[in-house]
């Protein structure tokens, strides 16, 4: 009972930071996958995602929207109002979405996730590795 009222209460200010987060001109975004309980079904409980989406220097906050699957309609729905530049992995939900939206979103991929491939392949090739890092 508590932390439903408190969400009641927390709603307005969440709303707030979700309103600046997308009125950046560039957010970032991830998804986590999350276990979701559902008792009564079949297995008792699936995975869902929360799906980050952080602001930049004029809207430094990070909001959270909950899916219960990874499909494309989520992100789709949350970024409805948002114009400029979606950072993130390669989630073949992004797949074409300068088409899709009209130009109105443009997608630029994180350089977190590429630093990782980078790190990968070095620890593969270590040979190429010395080469490329001093």
């Amino acid at each position: 009972m508590i932390v439903t009222h408190s969400a009641e209460l927390f709603a307005p200010l969440a709303d707030l930071f979700r309103q600046r987060v997308l009125a950046s001109d560039v957010l970032g975004t991830d998804d986590t996958p999350v276990t979701l309980l559902t008792p009564g079904e079949e297995k008792g409980s699936r995975e869902a995602r929360f799906w980050l989406y952080r602001g930049r220097q004029a809207a430094p906050y990070d909001v959270f929207a909950f899916t219960d699957r990874r499909t494309r309609d989520g992100p789709d729905q949350f970024l409805e109002p948002f114009r400029g530049i979606l950072s993130g992995d390669c989630y073949s939900g992004y797949v074409n979405i300068e088409r899709v939206t009209q130009g109105r979103i443009k997608f630029s991929a994180c350089l977190g996730h590429a630093r990782r491939y980078v790190f990968n392949a070095r620890e593969q090739q270590p040979i190429l590795g010395v080469s490329c890092w001093p």
